[in-house]
């Protein structure tokens, strides 16, 4: 049951990314973009859309090379200093993930399964590249809260294990403005 309500979680992100990118076509705003999220873990799709020149948001949805670890996020982005080809921002940011884990303990193997939410505030910036400055590149650096309770099963015995995610979050971000 739980995993199908995140199986639903997480097409319903994919679903508000796609949707978010196609009605983003016919708008006059400045930049819209699709986002690659390289990472050691998976490699994750987005979108990033400056609606003015300070103001933004930005969606991510990131599945694990495996496909059983998932990771999704929305932020909203303010930049306060007018961009060149360089924009710094400040962002603040909800999300959630699934991990599945199977550890190796006493010769009997366990299984952990936890999900839960986290916040995040960044700052980043972004480079403008190409002929056109529609290829962007950006790095982000921050802070991050969150925590859940993992339940495990190990031969007749089962419980639960406190999960926090690390408090330093890095990011980067591939973003292809098509409307530039």
């Amino acid at each position: 049951m739980k995993l199908a309500r995140q199986l639903v979680a997480v097409l319903f992100l994919v679903g508000l990314v796609f949707a978010a990118a196609q009605s983003v076509r016919a708008a006059d705003y400045p930049l819209r973009a699709i986002t690659v999220l390289p990472n050691f873990g998976g490699l994750g799709l987005g979108t990033r859309n400056w609606e003015t020149e300070q103001l933004g948001w930005d969606v991510q949805f990131q599945p694990s090379w495996e496909f059983n670890d998932f990771t999704y996020s929305a932020s909203a982005l303010w930049a306060p200093i007018p961009p060149d080809t360089k924009k710094w921002y400040f962002g603040a940011g909800i999300g959630g993930f699934s991990y599945n884990d199977d550890y190796s303990w006493t010769g009997t193997s366990m299984e952990m399964k936890y999900s839960g939410l986290f916040f995040k505030l960044f700052a980043g910036c972004e480079w403008l590249k190409g002929i056109n400055k529609n290829h962007g590149v950006s790095v982000e650096g921050g802070l991050q809260f969150g925590s859940a309770e993992a339940d495990f099963t190990s031969g007749g015995y089962s419980g639960t294990v406190d999960f926090t995610m690390p408090i330093i979050y890095l990011g980067g971000t591939y973003a292809f403005y098509y409307n530039k």
